[in-house]
């Protein structure tokens, strides 16, 4: 299968190359936040952050609604998202390749009196039984791997029957990658090997192995904190401004990410 909004990846891309790249990516939360490295007050900024930045989360991502099942997230991080389903009981297991995160993922969880477990693990090739998690969660992951379709078939293997996901990629079409052409600054961190950004109908094909898939486009503008000087100016006043202004109807399908709730 073909990806016409691939920019970086395939057979020329390993393993390594992603794991590299980052391991040594500064993300832009962690730079604004002030408090004490993995202390309880730094986690519970980036996770402020993360909520602001990512608000849909907490209206589509359905947190409250395993406990007592299994949850795999394939690309954690450090497990901002995964702590939201663990507070409401699921047991959740975190998979990453870049080792600074995973070790910082259990101190999050240590910190915060969470359980969870993390492996170090490669998305296109788990180490897991088929039929394994009720749910798959990875938020932001599909876009930065070398080979998705072999990440989507690994989660569609280890998923129960039945069972559900909720995938994030890139929209190719949306505000976001308008906003980088237009300002020529890169928005959406394509450098990254194996980077990919997807039309609809390309996710969709994507996903041909689940029994149900659901698209929808989400991450609007919004009022985040992370941009800073003439940049916040620019974005708060008029890119925000602009999409609060003009109807749902022209800007829904503009979306900086195509969110996918599929079923197996």
């Amino acid at each position: 299968m073909a990806h016409e909004g691939r920019s970086a990846g395939g057979d020329d891309v390993t393993i390594e190359d992603i794991r590299d790249f980052w391991e040594n990516f500064q993300y832009d939360d962690v730079r604004i936040v002030d408090s004490t490295p993995a202390s309880r007050e730094y986690f519970a900024a980036l996770a402020a952050i993360r909520s602001r930045r990512m608000e849909y989360l907490a209206r589509l991502a359905n947190f409250e609604g395993y406990p007592g099942k299994r949850v795999l997230e394939v690309g954690c991080r450090i497990g901002l998202d995964l702590a939201n389903f663990a507070r409401h009981g699921a047991r959740v297991t975190g998979i990453e390749i870049s080792r600074p995160d995973l070790a910082m993922a259990r101190t999050h969880f240590s910190v915060m009196g969470l359980d969870g477990e993390f492996i170090e693990m490669n998305g296109e090739k788990m180490g897991f039984a088929d039929d394994t998690f009720d749910l798959v969660f990875a938020q932001g992951v599909v876009q930065y791997t070398a080979h998705p379709e072999r990440m989507i078939k690994e989660i569609h293997r280890v998923m129960k029957p039945g069972g559900a996901g909720f995938l994030m990629a890139y929209n190719k079409y949306s505000w976001l990658s308008a906003l980088s052409a237009v300002s020529g600054k890169n928005l959406m961190h394509e450098e990254a090997p194996g980077f990919t950004s997807y039309s609809k109908g390309q996710f969709r094909e994507l996903l041909a192995p689940f029994a149900s898939v659901e698209i929808i486009p989400e991450r609007f503008p919004v009022r985040t904190g992370l941009h800073q000087g003439v940049m916040s100016k620019i974005f708060y006043g008029a890119i925000v401004g602009l999409f609060s202004l003009l109807p749902k109807a022209w800007t829904g399908p503009l979306g900086a990410h195509l969110i996918a709730r599929v079923r197996k």
